[in-house]
């Protein structure tokens, strides 16, 4: 299997794994449009996670004329919003909490964009091989398709309200690398690499900063 990918990005995989062959196979046959489980109208409960905590606050589908803009003063990277996608079909509002010393995982998405709004504390983002610092009263576009994920190195719990349009689905998630060590998918691009090193840069200034476990891979880091 590990002939279909890159090794030169791909050392830190175990291609042996039986939870990662699973996962391969799981994202490939993956079909956002083909999936029932659509987030309910009125949004959830609170659902606790390894990183902190997200909530639904609300759900929906967009008539059919529906067209999808940013105020390009609203966000930290206007030069994204060529790639937005106007006429998405769904939309899902979330709140999410980041704990001090915690970041999701490195991933991507199949069918949606999201629009990152920071309420409280500093999110550090990783976007396409960037990093940036967002701040309160300060949001971030992610295109659909880029690889991103949400991370605190500060002192004081991020609040963050999260808004996915396209077709949103809790599943479409294709993980690339994982703080909380969870099946991944390969790196299939130097988008991807470059991301990834930045993710285990901040896995160990966080390992450095919390004395927490330092989950990545040196063929990420330089030398």
């Amino acid at each position: 299997m590990q002939k279909i990918f890159n090794i030169d990005w791909n050392d830190h995989y175990d291609f042996d794994s039986l939870e990662n062959q699973a996962e391969i196979k799981k994202i490939e046959s993956y079909e956002p449009a083909k999936d029932p489980d659509a987030y309910a109208t009125g949004g959830g409960d609170v659902i606790p996670s390894p990183w902190g905590e997200n909530q639904s606050l609300d759900a929906g589908t967009y008539d059919d004329d529906f067209e999808y803009k940013i105020d390009p003063s609203d966000v930290i990277n206007p030069q994204e919003l060529k790639k937005i996608n106007p006429h998405p079909k769904e939309f899902c509002e979330k709140r999410l909490v980041v704990n001090p010393g915690n970041m999701l995982s490195l991933q991507r998405h199949k069918a949606r964009q999201e629009y990152w709004a920071v309420r409280s504390g500093i999110l550090t983002v990783i976007l396409d091989g960037q990093e940036y610092e967002v701040e309160p009263g300060q949001a971030i576009f992610i295109p659909q398709g880029g690889v991103h994920c949400m991370n605190n190195i500060g002192d004081e719990p991020v609040e963050v309200i999260e808004l996915q349009t396209g077709i949103t689905r809790e599943k479409d998630n294709v993980r690339l690398i994982d703080f909380s060590n969870r099946p991944t998918y390969p790196l299939t691009s130097e988008n991807e690499f470059a991301s990834a090193k930045l993710y285990a840069n901040l896995q160990n200034r966080i390992a450095h900063k919390f004395g927490t476990q330092n989950f990545a891979h040196s063929s990420f880091l330089p030398e």
